[in-house]
């Protein structure tokens, strides 16, 4: 299981996202990117926890395998800057040996 929180500063977005907030409501515009900072703890890996910022679009979308009421979506890119816990290595590992195996030829293709 995993729990998480967002916090949108609703004064710091991006140049024209604009929210419309009253006493009970904040309308989110769809299809423009918006800033949040997260938190969030997985209880299943011995409390893991990190923290970091998240830029989100919101969209329309009806379709869900949950439920027959679909009606939007969020799309996320999360950029962690703090992680507290056991980080999985074998996928840089491998890059690692990959690069470390790399011919200068191959090397220079790569930074083209």
């Amino acid at each position: 299981a995993m729990s998480q929180i967002w916090r949108f500063d609703l004064s710091s977005q991006p140049e024209g996202t604009a929210v419309d907030v009253n006493a009970t409501h904040a309308k989110i515009p769809l299809y423009v990117e918006t800033l949040a900072g997260y938190s969030r703890t997985y209880h299943a890996l011995n409390d893991e926890h990190e923290t970091g910022i998240v830029t989100a679009v919101f969209l329309r979308n009806p379709y869900s395998v949950v439920t027959s009421k679909g009606h939007s979506a969020m799309l996320e890119k999360y950029h962690t800057l703090t992680y507290d816990g056991r980080l999985s290595t074998p996928k840089a590992d491998r890059v690692k040996q990959d690069l470390a195996k790399r011919t200068e030829r191959a090397q220079k293709d790569a930074e083209k």
